[in-house]
């Protein structure tokens, strides 16, 4: 009796035909709460774009024309338990990092990443005016704080920021609440002779007030996994924009 409650969520469940589909999916959303949550059904096209903001999360096995802040879930009707709680795990991480999920994209660092935070370098720049090229239009975007180049500069006097031969990984703490990542690519190798061999840039601005650290740690378990494979860094290398990078993961899968 003495255990804290937890708030009880409500969770709406669209399905396009028939109950047994949504009853399938509430007994397995279930299973990922301690509390389990409050749902509610609809069908065929009962739901109500006016009503997202009464619920903390929608599934939907059918495409919804909304705009919403609610984290919402697309599923297909033939799915897995881990598919669903992969699907809630990234949603928390990218609430806690103050982004929010996109449609289709269940990796952490491309729901991060987007065409904004996409970058072509110029190799006949230095590192780091390619670097602060990168910050600057983040900081415009309202990413990174003002500050951000500051700190950066300071940690690379004290540690190099070369992740491994063929990847850069400036990060430090961002003032704004918001995890932010970005990457760049060198079309050609690098003129500047001590980095000659980088191939990626990838820059992390991590919040400095963020409670939930298992965010990062998740995060950096992705990009490591993806750097360890020598031909997808090249891939990587070769895209020119942040479709052609989102085209080669879904052809990859």
């Amino acid at each position: 009796e003495q255990e804290p409650r937890q708030e009880r969520c409500k969770i709406a469940i669209i399905c396009g035909n028939g109950k047994i589909i949504g009853r399938l999916i509430q007994n397995q959303v279930k299973r990922l709460f301690h509390t389990e949550p409050e749902f509610i059904f609809f069908y065929n096209g009962e739901f109500n774009a006016l009503q997202a903001n009464e619920f903390n999360y929608i599934i939907t096995t059918t495409d919804l024309n909304i705009h919403t802040d609610v984290p919402v879930i697309y599923m297909k009707e033939v799915f897995d338990s881990e598919y669903i709680r992969k699907k809630f795990e990234n949603i928390k991480y990218l609430t806690d990092a103050g982004r929010t999920i996109r449609k289709g994209i269940d990796s952490l660092a491309l729901n991060l990443l987007d065409e904004s935070r996409f970058f072509v370098l110029d190799p006949s720049l230095s590192y780091e005016d390619n670097v602060d090229f990168m910050i600057k239009i983040l900081q415009s975007q309202g990413d990174l704080d003002d500050h951000f180049a500051d700190r950066l500069h300071e940690r690379e006097q004290v540690s190099s920021m070369i992740l491994q031969q063929h990847v850069a990984f400036p990060h430090t703490f961002n003032k704004l609440q918001k995890l932010t990542l970005a990457l760049g690519v060198y079309p050609e190798k690098p003129l500047e002779e001590k980095y000659k061999d980088i191939e990626i840039v990838i820059l992390l601005g991590i919040p400095e007030q963020m409670e939930d650290d298992s965010v990062i740690i998740h995060l950096y378990d992705e990009i490591l996994a993806t750097l360890q494979d020598r031909n997808a860094l090249k891939q990587i290398q070769k895209t020119t924009n942040y479709q052609e990078l989102l085209m080669y993961f879904t052809n990859t899968k």
